[in-house]
């Protein structure tokens, strides 16, 4: 593994384990244990998104786009709801999931995209 490939790895997997901590002392406070169904969801749609973000300029608009929205919702859902927070700590720990296992099999098992690391480099 290249030093710019490691660099890559060690910031994504920090970024993961971040987004994975807050959703662990999110989930102290309020956590909506029905939704458990959404942590899986999350991770398997931030890795593929991830994923598709690696490797072209389209798939980071998408990863964008979806972030966007993302964010609109869970704005929409803290004010328009009750306990909109609640579903918070499960989208959350799925993201970080999904973004550990994309930079784990592209990065640790297999090379680091290169598209990836041109952008890195850029």
């Amino acid at each position: 593994m290249t030093d710019p490939d490691r660099r890559i790895v060690r910031f994504d997997l920090t970024i993961a384990a971040s987004n994975v901590g807050v959703a662990g002392m999110l989930s102290t406070v309020a956590v909506a244990t029905a939704w458990w169904w959404l942590t899986p969801l999350a991770a398997l749609g931030s890795a593929l998104l991830f994923a598709a973000s690696d490797r072209s300029r389209n798939g980071l608009w998408a990863l964008f786009g979806v972030g966007i929205l993302g964010m609109a919702a869970i704005v929409w859902a803290v004010i328009a709801t009750d306990s909109g927070a609640r579903y918070l700590p499960p989208a959350l720990l799925g993201v970080g999931v999904g973004y550990a296992v994309n930079r784990l099999l592209f990065g640790v098992v297999w090379s680091v995209p290169a598209v990836r690391r041109q952008r890195e480099t850029s």
